[in-house]
């Protein structure tokens, strides 16, 4: 029976966003973020990582060295095998640039609009246009709007419609 049927590896958000991973090298990462999520180092074997990436042993090497270049995992090596971890300062950078982030934007919800959207407010009125917010189509034009679309075949000829 092949091992891999029991096995899963989980791709996060933060890998491909806020490592900025990619291709084979989010594999690997994500393989072992599986086994190292309780911050504690575990033996992973070359040849396993080489079932889920068919590639050389040289190729998978490289991968992982790059992987630890970039500190985001470290190495260990206990006897005749290697031991990994994962580092969490970029893990724990990402999570403080997110949470940052989502505190600006709500903020800025609380303090209102910026000095440029007031001017550019102000101009919209001196120029004869509606606010921003009620420029929206009103009920009756929406209305149209929705049955225009639903009556709206884009396959038929311009003669028929």
């Amino acid at each position: 029976m092949n091992s891999l049927i029991n096995n899963f590896v989980v791709i996060s958000g933060f890998m491909v966003d806020g490592l900025e991973l990619t291709g084979n090298e989010l594999v690997v990462y994500a393989i072992i973020y599986g086994f190292c999520q309780d911050q504690q180092s575990h033996p992973i074997r070359i040849s396993f990582l080489q079932k889920w990436i068919p590639i050389t042993r040289q190729g998978m090497i490289k991968l992982i060295h790059g992987l630890e270049r970039k500190k985001l995992i470290e190495i260990q090596k206990k006897g005749r095998s290697n031991w990994y971890k994962i580092s969490q300062e970029p893990i724990d950078e990402y999570a403080k640039k997110v949470a940052t982030e989502a505190e600006e934007m709500e903020r800025s919800k609380k303090r209102g609009p910026s000095p440029w959207e007031k001017a550019l407010e102000k101009a919209r009125e001196e120029a004869g246009l509606k606010p921003k917010e009620t420029q929206e189509p009103t009920d009756e034009k929406g209305e149209e709007i929705k049955k225009f679309i639903m009556n709206y075949d884009p396959y038929a000829d311009d003669e028929n419609q």
